[in-house]
């Protein structure tokens, strides 16, 4: 966590060399392989493991898991959640809708006959680019290797095990693999889960469990379990074992082994569906579908990338940009993909979706941020259906609420009994400008005129028609909500939740114009917005979270971000924001606890300093955050010493990813991209290609302070005007022209089509 004192620091700090790593935080410091693949790694003596250690999440948006440091799923809590298989979408019923748990693996393992023991030492990497985990456990006879990964596409897990004896003498080794379809450590089923009977496939080395569990919907399956090695196979209802044993002087004990599930949710075919992952195990093997997983994740990554000069930040980055795509699922982004209620239980919170969606659409990643929109758009019905009265749900009336905690299917999945956190709305204006940022990146108006301009339009006519109030003074007003909860409920006049349907209306008749649609609908949404915009709550010198309010809160500085509705010249936003950073100890974290700023919080300031051009604050909060990680570059909500939530945190992940993009590459909408205008004058080293507005790309690289190239190629149907702004600074002497407008510190180049320095 950052503390107040370190910010402050941080800030005040020019040379950003200062930040000395020590031999602790380099231990879990990332790898650049030759083949420039980015690796995480920690390790250990025994059985013990580093405080604020937690299994590294390996997933594919569909099954999601995580792998301890010894190679296992030994059922052990971790901060919220265990070592477990999870499927995205497969609910416990209400109350709950937690996520079901899978099961998970275990094994026990000895050289001639005898077993392993206790570890001596232990180390473990996580490969984002590659997307697989790898640990290495040293026992007294022997070493144990593991590689463990989701293949990319495919609703399976697989584990390949490798024992590698210290004593050439040594005559066999015993690898006994189990996967229990059991809740935690016990020997019973899911949570209402019933059992069939085992099948033993016709497939060699392998076993198949059958269960139905009636949960959030009734779930018919199968898991099979299969190993590459000749095995002896048992079964009961809920486990498989599969028992190998080896000659080690034909070479090291080895066998991979594929965990596939099937069933049918949502109209599939459970049959078929396993029989086809069955079918791919038998022909491809252990190399070809770890080859193919690996080419998948080359293709994710693609041509965009962020290569920066500090490696705390690298780490943070990049992990984060895989988390986002491990954890995204067909629907769109959860806060996390656990069981037994952690981390929300994967559900989708309208409001924290559009921080990893942020991500996502700023990192070029447009297929995993336009499923937010289309979640949206299918169960944009069923949020009308909310606030509609009776049968009368005409368009642009009463608008579109969605709910808090929404499953799957569009319905409330919050915990029951609820607290004042129902009563939050700005969740809606989150939704819209999801939509909106989609747009922006892409240019794609088709998608804004059948998916965006409807789930914009009708988050609007909820503002418009359910939180405008007139007081007795005659102003427009917010109505009572739940803004940020540290400020309780029932607040009226909200500064963040103002903001949001500013924003809200603003882009609606922006894209009403885009589209040439709803002229008189945009104005009333347009004029609405002036009424509120001269209603936000303030005093003399800054906004504040609301009238008369003393708190310091996050809240006040968000017409900057996410709600671009103000930039640097709003003199009272500036000033809130600078406040807010001088008593951040005070309200830095979600919740009132502990004395450190979130990274969540971390990455809001960042993208808000950035929006302001400010090249000190947004790097020194994103390095301090960095810095307190997790072991493999993970955010969590909460990381401060004795005070722990949430790990692996994909709202904070994706809030982060997007800070960094915006140091680099913020496009605005009035046609201006800033170009490195928020990185730190002492980053002299580092390189980028990110999407922009409209299509576009730009790509950069800056050596010694300056830039060794700079291209910006527009997006092929990109009709407005647009400007580069760099910093004076970063431009060679020789490339400056005359033609350039200069503007304080920076220089605006205009483009047309594209440009080259």
């Amino acid at each position: 966590m950052l503390s107040v004192f370190n910010i402050h620091a941080i800030l005040r700090r020019k040379n950003m060399k200062k930040f000395a790593l020590s031999a602790a935080a380099f231990a879990a410091h990332s790898i650049l392989l030759a083949a420039g693949a980015h690796v995480v790694q920690t390790s250990g003596e025994g059985d013990s493991r580093p405080e604020d250690y937690v299994p590294p999440v390996i997933g594919n948006g569909s099954i999601c898991t995580s792998i301890d440091n010894l190679g296992k799923q030994i059922q052990r809590k971790y901060v919220t959640y265990f070592p477990e298989v999870v499927w995205a979408g497969r609910r416990t019923s209400l109350p709950g809708t937690s996520l079901i748990t899978m099961g998970h693996f275990d094994d026990e393992i000895s050289v001639d006959g005898a077993p392993l023991g206790r570890p001596l030492k232990w180390r473990q990497s996580l490969n984002t680019t590659e997307a697989f985990t790898e640990c290495e456990a040293e026992y007294e006879t022997a070493t144990v290797k593991t590689v463990a990964f989701v293949p990319y596409g495919y609703d399976m897990l697989v584990v390949k095990k490798t024992v590698l004896p210290k004593s050439k003498s040594a005559k066999s080794a015993e690898i006994k693999f189990s996967y229990k379809f059991t809740d935690k450590d016990t020997d019973n089923p899911p949570y209402r889960t019933i059992m069939r009977a085992p099948k033993y496939e016709k497939i060699p080395n392998s076993a198949s469990l059958f269960y139905t569990s009636f949960g959030h919907k009734t779930y018919n399956g199968e898991i099979a379990a299969i190993s590459s090695a000749p095995a002896k196979v048992s079964a009961d209802k809920v486990s498989v074992e599969l028992d190998s044993v080896f000659d080690l002087s034909k070479g090291a004990a080895e066998s991979a082994y594929f965990i596939t599930y099937a069933d049918d949710f949502g109209g599939a075919n459970a049959k078929n569906a396993s029989a086809e992952l069955k079918k791919r195990v038998l022909e491809k093997g252990f190399g070809g579908i770890f080859a193919d997983h690996k080419e998948s994740w080359k293709k994710f990554w693609g041509s965009e990338f962020a290569a920066l000069p500090d490696k705390p930040m690298q780490d943070a980055y990049q992990t984060g940009l895989y988390h986002l795509r491990t954890m995204c699922t067909k629907w769109s982004f959860p806060v996390a993909l656990f069981g037994h209620g952690a981390g929300w239980s994967g559900r989708f919170f309208g409001f924290d979706e559009m921080f990893a969606q942020s991500g996502a659409v700023s990192s070029g990643k447009f297929d995993l941020s336009v499923r937010t929109p289309n979640f949206r758009k299918a169960i944009l019905p069923i949020a009308m259906r909310r606030v509609q009265h009776y049968s009368d749900n005409a368009e642009k009336k009463f608008g579109a609420r969605y709910a808090w905690e929404t499953l799957e299917d569009g319905a409330e999945g919050a915990p029951n009994p609820a607290g004042f956190w129902i009563d939050h709305v700005f969740h809606m204006a989150n939704i819209a400008n999801s939509c909106w940022k989609h747009y922006l990146y892409t240019g794609d108006k088709k998608f804004l005129e059948e998916t965006g301009y409807p789930v914009i339009r009708e988050c609007a006519a909820f503002y418009y028609s359910h939180m405008l109030y007139e007081d007795a003074g005659g102003r427009t007003i917010f109505g009572r909500c739940t803004d940020i909860e540290r400020l309780g409920p029932a607040v009226l006049n909200a500064f963040m939740s103002s903001c949001g349907a500013i924003y809200n209306f603003e882009i609606a008749s922006r894209a009403a114009a885009a589209l040439g649609v709803d002229a008189d609908y945009a104005k009333k949404l347009s004029d609405a917005a002036k009424r509120l915009r001269e209603s936000l709550p303030r005093n003399s010198e800054m906004y504040l979270p609301f009238d008369g309010c003393k708190e310091k809160s996050f809240v006040s500085i968000t017409g900057l971000y996410p709600y671009t509705i103000f930039d640097k010249t709003e003199k009272l936003q500036v000033a809130a924001l600078y406040d807010f950073m001088k008593n951040i100890s005070k309200a830095g974290n979600m919740y009132p606890v502990g004395n450190g700023t979130c990274s969540w919080y971390a990455g809001i300031l960042s993208s808000a300093l950035a929006n302001i051009q400010d090249c000190d604050g947004p790097a020194a909060m994103l390095a301090a955050t960095a810095r307190n990680t997790g072991r493999f570059g993970e955010t969590w909500e909460i990381n401060e010493p004795g005070i722990r939530h949430t790990p692996w945190f994909m709202t904070a992940a994706g809030s982060y990813v997007h800070a960094v993009n915006q140091m680099l590459v913020n496009p605005r909408e009035n046609g201006d991209v800033d170009i490195a205008v928020a990185a730190p004058k002492e980053w002299n080293d580092y390189s980028f290609e990110l999407p922009s507005y409209g299509g576009a790309k730009v790509r950069a690289k800056i050596e010694n302070g300056k830039f060794a190239s700079l291209e910006y190629a527009a997006g092929k149907s990109d009709g407005q005007k647009r400007a580069l702004v760099v910093p004076q600074r970063l431009v060679p002497e020789n490339k400056i022209s005359k033609e350039w407008e200069r503007d304080g510190d920076f220089f605006r180049i205009p483009v047309e089509g594209g440009f080259s320095l």
